[in-house]
């Protein structure tokens, strides 16, 4: 069983397989530019080879904040349609966690930030990740694709094809 956790982004979209024991399978970030037709053909064709390497029993997408930034909030939901449009074409069980609600699974505590989580998971798959600055979107999906994991296996969703 493979699980994905994807963190999207206009510029570094951070992606992680685990298995159904939170093995790390394969993570990375997929690079591209906010307003760029051919970054968003690649974001679709990375994660489209992605889930056809690691057919996934589910995907959890990270939910993006609205805030009040309302140009760049726009651009952040661009990615996320990539996300669903992938996911949709391989039929694969989705759904989105805003970041507490992944992190409370992954962690024990929601109210941690982007950089708690990267020490955390620095320190639960030691050598993966190298610096902050430069991993934190990948450590954002390695920790929702163990909650995916874990998650959709409580749920049965493998069998079931809903959270």
């Amino acid at each position: 069983m493979n699980f994905i956790g994807i963190d999207p982004s206009t510029s570094s979209t951070g992606f992680a397989v685990v298995n159904e024991h939170q093995e790390l399978l394969r993570y990375g970030t997929i690079k591209g530019l906010a307003d760029d037709p051919k970054s968003f053909a690649h974001l679709y064709s990375e994660l489209s080879d992605l889930l056809n390497a690691f057919p996934p029993d589910g995907i959890i997408c990270e939910t993006q904040f609205i805030g009040v930034n309302r140009a760049t909030s726009i651009k952040l939901i661009r990615p996320t349609g990539i996300v669903l449009a992938v996911s949709g074409l391989h039929d694969t069980p989705f759904t989105f966690l805003a970041p507490s609600a992944w992190r409370k699974t992954y962690q024990g505590v929601g109210k941690w930030t982007k950089r708690d989580t990267f020490k955390f998971t620095k320190e639960k798959y030691p050598g993966v990740l190298t610096s902050f600055n430069k991993d934190n979107d990948m450590s954002d999906a390695i920790g929702i694709a163990y909650t995916c994991s874990v998650l959709f296996q409580e749920a049965g969703v493998a069998n079931e094809g809903v959270i």
